[in-house]
């Protein structure tokens, strides 16, 4: 076993010689030891690179992150952090459902799909997932309350209208009958596009979040 220390927190490394990849359980950097048994300067530069991104995060500079990552995918592109580090900036850490900038809803939407070709979608990308489907959700259970607010209108325009029939009022019986039936018209789009909209929610939690976002704009 050999003794390295890690460049981003201090703490002890022990290689076996063999596993050329070497993972701090303190801080989570990682290193690619080379064919000379020594830690290559450019992953030196990147673990320090990314727990620099890590405490901008966590300082609220989210932009200052994304400007520090984004050129390193290309040299590391199978580097699970970069994109987890960016989704986190482009998202102000897991708290902003709705991303209105394009650019940086295409960077966060790119590295999911990243992430998702690495198998590194983790549980709170996936909770996060899970929360913006359930804002839009609760988006569509509102067009369905309006929808059950057109069928109550179209059932008193319903018994308005028999009224005034019966009391030979039938101009304004005219009236509601067109009542009744712009009622329910308006109550099928808010009713059937609400359902169809949940239904297609619970089908796309598992997809890339931004997509849907995009979809939904």
């Amino acid at each position: 076993m050999r003794k390295l220390e890690c460049k981003g927190c201090g703490a002890n490394l022990w290689w076996n010689g063999e596993d050329p990849l070497l993972t701090c359980a303190v801080c989570g950097s990682q290193y690619f030891i080379d064919d000379n048994n020594q830690i290559p300067q450019e992953i030196i530069q990147l673990n320090k690179t990314i727990k620099l991104a890590s405490d901008h995060i966590r300082a609220g500079h989210f932009g200052e992150a994304v400007r520090l990552i984004s050129p390193l995918v290309s040299q590391f592109p199978s580097d699970k952090r970069l994109y987890e580090l960016l989704i986190r900036a482009c998202t102000k850490d897991y708290t902003c459902c709705s991303i209105e900038d394009s650019y940086t809803r295409k960077i966060a939407s790119d590295s999911w799909d990243s992430l998702a070709r690495l198998g590194g979608i983790t549980n709170q990308m996936r909770a996060y997932s899970m929360r913006k489907c359930s804002d839009t959700q609760d988006k569509n259970k509102g067009m369905i309350t309006v929808g059950f607010f057109f069928l109550f209108l179209a059932a008193l325009s319903s018994m308005i209208a028999g009224i005034s029939w019966v009391t030979s009022h039938y101009l304004l019986a005219l009236l509601f009958c067109g009542g009744v039936l712009g009622s329910l018209y308006y109550a099928f789009i808010c009713l059937y596009g609400g359902i169809i909209k949940i239904r297609n929610e619970k089908e796309k939690r598992t997809l890339n979040p931004f997509e849907q976002q995009k979809e939904v704009n």
